[in-house]
């Protein structure tokens, strides 16, 4: 509908619900990444993400992880996914990271009336 800019109606990547077209950072780099080892872990105030990139390409590259959180369900238009954290890494052709993105509680609060 023309003129409808409702972004919970999927105009926005938060609730969307199809595949998209071309995703975030799509053909962007000239190699490739692989993830592992990937650990969720409590630190008193903040949630721990941890996990082992590599590089498997053939060229040296940049690689932005990012983290995606889907709330519980209460019954209320809710996000389908936000993003919480990210983190950029420079990575020779096979060179192994280990990243980890640090997300505060206070970041996974909603407001339930």
């Amino acid at each position: 509908m023309l003129g409808d800019y409702d972004i919970t109606k999927g105009r926005t990547y938060q609730y969307f619900e199809g595949k998209p077209l071309y995703p975030f950072g799509y053909e962007l780099s000239y190699t490739t990444f692989n993830y592992t080892d990937i650990n969720i872990h409590e630190n008193g105030e903040a949630v721990s993400i941890s996990f082992n990139v590599k590089n498997a390409g053939q060229r040296d590259g940049d690689e932005v992880s990012q983290v995606y959180v889907k709330l519980p369900e209460t019954g209320q238009i809710m996000p389908l996914k936000q993003l919480k954290g990210f983190q950029r890494t420079t990575l020779k052709k096979n060179e192994s990271k280990k990243i980890e993105i640090k997300i505060l509680k206070e970041q996974l609060r909603y407001w339930d009336e």
